[in-house]
């Protein structure tokens, strides 16, 4: 039985093809592109019948990490994996058809966990002031064109925004959506196990 505990590096090769950036880090201390640990699930379930997943998960991005506890659930539409950040905002789910096999949905959860802590829709910047750019935590950030937010409510009832595993006031979403005033928002709702919106993708809202 092989425990696999993972954290999600940087400015690595990976230990396998010794090409790729490294993003996962085994308890192995072993590193490997995305690629090369689905690779290495696939072999450790062919030599064994019990496949176990880890509770945790750490991502690093930069110096920031993002631990998440893991948990799944199997029903009749399928398996659906959810990571929650322990001490941050991030909240990620994956829902995988009820045909695709236990160790293909584990693997799509995380390749989902490493898109969403990539993918940006808040741009920092190092400038001082300007007109279309929103102060936050002594950080200038620019709203992109195109990304997605997750709409939650705080103990007191109150609607706040996560943007990027940050938190968000109605007001200081408002701020950062006045560059574009004159301009029409299109937007739709979604389920939070809905595939990352990837910084080069658009929108699609198809018409009834």
């Amino acid at each position: 039985m092989v425990y696999l505990y993972l954290k999600v590096v940087k400015e690595m090769k990976c230990c396998e093809c010794k090409a790729e950036e490294a993003v996962i880090l085994t308890a192995q201390n072993e590193v490997f592109c995305l690629d090369c640990y689905k690779q290495v699930v696939m072999n450790i379930l062919r030599r064994q019948n019990e496949f176990v997943y880890p509770n945790e998960i750490t991502i690093l991005e930069g110096k920031e990490k993002h631990v998440f506890a893991i948990d799944h659930n199997i029903s009749a539409k399928g398996f659906l994996w959810s990571g929650i950040e322990e001490k941050g905002f991030y909240e990620v789910a994956h829902l995988a058809n009820i045909e695709s096999s236990f160790e293909e949905a584990y693997l799509a959860f995380v390749q989902k966990l490493v898109d969403t802590v990539y993918t940006k829709t808040i741009q920092r910047t190092f400038m001082s002031s300007t007109w279309n750019v929103f102060k936050k935590e002594l950080e200038d950030v620019q709203l992109s064109q195109t990304g997605q937010l997750s709409i939650r409510e705080d103990d007191l009832g109150h609607i706040f925004f996560v943007i990027d595993g940050r938190s968000y006031s109605p007001s200081q979403l408002a701020d950062m959506l006045a560059p574009y005033k004159g301009m029409t928002m299109q937007f739709k709702i979604c389920p939070k196990s809905v595939e990352v919106l990837k910084n080069d993708e658009t929108l699609e809202i198809k018409k009834k």
